[in-house]
């Protein structure tokens, strides 16, 4: 049979693979506005972006040019933040509570999807963004934000031409929101996050075609991590730690984001 530490092992790992899948399912909203990006370690991350010029038409016969290439850094580097909570129980509590105790660590995949959501409004609030005034939450100003955003240029002096795939608005505008998504027939998610201002919205184009807005976990991470303490004795007690590291930045070498003002 199992050993109280094997039960322990076993038990963690379970609640691991719980923890990651509940972050994930907490998480839609962050990765429909960012972008994923890995951090090898702690240290202030420069973020890179080729910079390409537009292809030129090739006479038959004639070698096509060498077009000059450049790599754009954003004026903003990325800087992890790490987050831990750790937890004791003693041995009696563990061999009687011990599947509640990890059901429960569990319900830190809300803590930290909360933490990501208040590090994305101090973002987005607080970096210099594409900005376009007297641009009401209305069919008119939706119009008009749509606009900004196509007519923004990539890195080769194009307007990119990115549709708006999210809404990013205060509580106080989601039913105004979801009511002109709705009548302009779903054409874009719809993300409510607590914003100071209940005139300011955000139209952001898909990240997986351009992403101005980036997520960065500790190499990759999938999400928050649950370790168990295996040198300490399981009958002194157990102890695990919770764990995530992340950071937001803004790539001000990306288009793709609109802040928008009444």
């Amino acid at each position: 049979g199992l050993s109280s530490g094997d039960f322990a092992n076993a038990l963690e790992s379970g609640a691991k693979e719980l923890l990651v899948q509940k972050f994930a399912d907490l998480s839609g909203d962050i990765r429909a506005i960012c972008g994923d990006l890995a951090g090898e370690n702690y240290r202030p991350t420069t973020i890179s972006a080729l910079g390409l010029k537009v292809p030129t038409e090739v006479i038959e016969e004639l070698r096509p040019p060498k077009l000059p290439v450049g790599i754009s850094e954003s004026s903003e580097k990325g800087t992890l933040k790490s987050y831990v909570a750790t937890l004791s129980f003693s041995y009696q509590i563990w061999v009687t509570k011990g599947d509640t105790i990890l059901s429960g660590l569990s319900e830190y995949a809300s803590l930290f999807a909360l933490l990501e959501v208040q590090e994305l409004v101090a973002k987005l609030e607080s970096a210099t963004l594409p900005t376009s005034a007297s641009t009401p939450l209305t069919t008119a100003g939706l119009g008009k934000a749509a606009a900004a955003l196509r007519l923004q240029q990539n890195s080769a002096g194009q307007a990119a031409n990115l549709p708006i795939a999210v809404v990013v608005v205060s509580p106080e505008q989601e039913i105004t929101a979801r009511t002109l998504i709705t009548a302009a027939g779903n054409f874009a998610r719809v993300v409510v996050l607590p914003l100071s201002s209940a005139s300011t919205y955000f139209v952001l184009a898909d990240p997986a075609i351009s992403a101005p807005i980036a997520r960065i976990t500790l190499r990759g991470s999938k999400g928050p991590r649950l370790e168990l303490n295996s040198r300490r004795s399981i009958y002194e007690g157990v102890e695990f730690a919770v764990s995530h590291d992340f950071a937001i930045a803004h790539l001000d070498n990306q288009p793709g984001i609109v802040k928008c003002t009444a």
